[in-house]
């Protein structure tokens, strides 16, 4: 029992690393200032534990302080950073489970003992303990949607159902893993060091060297949008199918292209007036080219293909290209993972129109800043408004980003082979594909843009746009308020901070912003409590001079 509680100990150690970075010792004016500096870790003769340590790469440095009551372990562990005055630290210690958190005082009791007393509470004696140096370290996470269940051999199985986790092993041990794949999911295998290791939901593996486990699971037929508020999921291939095409088929962020959707695809290849070949499925062509006819004739609208279908190894270039030319956070909220491209169906087509000259002739308005200016906002929507009538929809909509997980394109449109389930969607402002299938609305994310000194409103919305996008692949998740922090936040202090995080980059500004939102109502791939309201869950960006915004680090 000791030693597990060692390794739990380490584990809470480890997660705390994971926010912020351990330095080796107070730096050395901190030391000559303070009397405290009693740092390690403790333990007493109950099994309770104590760590100390002092935090420099952080927003404010101080003194780290991890307690773990060694009855009810992981489960009553608490951490924070005090505050020192004089021969002691004093402050609050949050809990990682749902517990309050607790107020608590720490001082020398005498040379070779610590007190720690809580408010209202307990009274512990540690002495110093030696951890011991790891010597080996034991990775376990998912792949898919599921869990597990991570015992000790000859320990009582741990109630928790963990997505991840990591042990730092003193001495060689061996583990009880369980599989748990999620609701209408199935546990496929587990794979030890990126290799196949065992079908069986139940493995036992001794570690004695370091080790990366993988559960594996997946979603037997289509793949599952998880609502925060219903397990809903999408239906299966319906009257809009032919052929084994699911004209329905969903592909985000967190569902890619469903298997041997290629080898069932049909398409046609065609040339633009640019001279780039497009090719697309054949069914969306032809209502594409009803639209096209119907938008000349009517509108003197003249529609081109930029693109449509893209294969995964064109997706990965584009991918490319876009991180090294604007960021790998620009890249995220503009440019799909491949395989998880919405390109990749044959469905999804981008648009460019062309404007007729006073002698006859054309010219292309063919990029994307140049089609976003707000003399062609009439032209798009004379185009948006025709596109239900030909079984279109607009797919990436503005305001709806945390959904979609892209930012406004209104020459991105979706064909769904369908004028009634096209108008049902397009009649119903801000509908999301995601939503017209989960069944239910979203509710409308409340945005505040406080009141900044250093930012013009479009440069915080841009941020904005950037956390939105990310949001989206948190499956299950709703989110409900998203508002700037202030100014503050743009110091010396936090941009060290962000620039040490995000190696090679030199960020010249900083902002954080707070979202509030509500986790699963089933247990999911985090480590958040199911159906719970999240506040204050933070957001830290930076910027380089004369670049965008990058999310560089999110949590508590």
């Amino acid at each position: 029992m000791k030693k597990l509680i060692c390794l739990l100990m380490a584990a809470v150690m480890l997660f705390a690393s994971a926010v912020c970075a351990f330095a080796d010792s107070a730096p050395e004016q901190e030391q000559a200032a303070a009397e405290w500096n009693r740092q390690g870790y403790y333990a007493d003769e109950a099994g309770n534990m104590l760590s100390v340590t002092w935090m420099d790469d952080v927003y404010e440095p101080g003194w780290y302080v991890g307690f773990m009551n060694g009855e009810d372990l992981i489960e009553d562990s608490y951490g924070g950073t005090l505050l020192q005055e004089g021969n002691s630290l004093y402050g609050i210690l949050t809990s990682s489970s749902s517990k309050p958190e607790i107020t608590v005082t720490v001082s020398e009791e005498d040379e070779d003992c610590l007190l720690f007393v809580v408010q209202d509470g307990e009274t512990y004696h540690f002495s110093p303990f030696d951890m011991g140096t790891p010597v080996a370290t034991l990775w376990v996470n998912t792949e898919g949607y599921g869990f597990f269940t991570c015992d000790e051999e000859g320990q009582e199985p741990d109630d928790n159902l963990w997505t991840s986790l990591q042990y730092g092993l003193a001495e060689p041990a061996t583990y009880v893993l369980t599989a748990k794949p999620g609701e209408d999911w199935v546990f496929v295998k587990w794979t030890l060091n990126g290799e196949d290791y065992s079908a069986d939901e139940r493995i036992t593996i001794n570690v004695s060297e370091d080790s990366d486990v993988m559960a594996v699971f997946e979603y037997p037929e289509t793949e599952t949008y998880i609502d925060s508020d219903a397990d809903a999921g999408y239906p299966e291939a319906s009257e809009n199918s032919a052929d084994g095409i699911d004209y329905l088929a969903l592909v985000n962020k967190l569902n890619p292209l469903p298997e041997g959707w290629e080898d069932a695809l049909e398409t046609v290849t065609v040339t633009n007036s640019v001279g780039d070949e497009v090719e697309v499925e054949a069914k969306a062509y032809e209502a594409y080219l009803a639209l096209k006819a119907d938008l000349e004739e009517n509108d003197n609208i003249y529609l081109e293909l930029d693109s449509a279908r893209r294969s995964v190894a064109a997706q990965q270039d584009i991918m490319d290209r876009f991180i090294e030319k604007y960021g790998a956070d620009y890249a995220a909220k503009t440019v799909a993972q491949p395989g998880y491209s919405e390109h990749h169906t044959g469905l999804a087509l981008d648009l460019y129109f062309k404007t007729k000259n006073e002698d006859g002739s054309f010219t292309d308005v063919y990029y994307n800043e140049d089609m976003e200016k707000p003399e062609y906002t009439g032209i798009w929507d004379a185009i948006h408004g025709k596109l239900a009538d030909y079984g279109f929809i607009l797919r990436y909509l503005k305001g709806e980003e945390h959904i979609t997980g892209y930012r406004y394109e209104p020459w991105h449109i979706r064909y769904v082979d369908s004028i009634e389930i096209a108008q049902e969607i397009m009649s119903q402002p801000g509908m999301t594909m995601e939503e017209y299938l989960a069944g239910q609305s979203a509710p409308e994310v409340e945005i505040d843009l406080g009141n900044s000194a250093l930012y013009t409103e479009d440069e915080l919305y841009d941020a904005i746009l950037a956390i939105k996008c990310r949001f989206a692949s948190m499956a299950g998740c709703e989110l409900h308020t998203i508002r700037y922090a202030g100014d503050e936040a743009n110091s010396e202090e936090n941009l060290k901070w962000l620039n040490s995080i995000a190696e090679g980059m030199e960020y010249t500004q900083a902002a954080e912003f707070l979202t509030d939102f509500h986790s699963p109502v089933e247990d999911s791939p985090y480590t958040w409590e199911p159906d719970t309201e999240y506040y204050n869950y933070q957001w830290w960006l930076a910027r380089p001079t004369d670049g965008d915004w990058e999310i560089v680090s999110f949590g508590y």
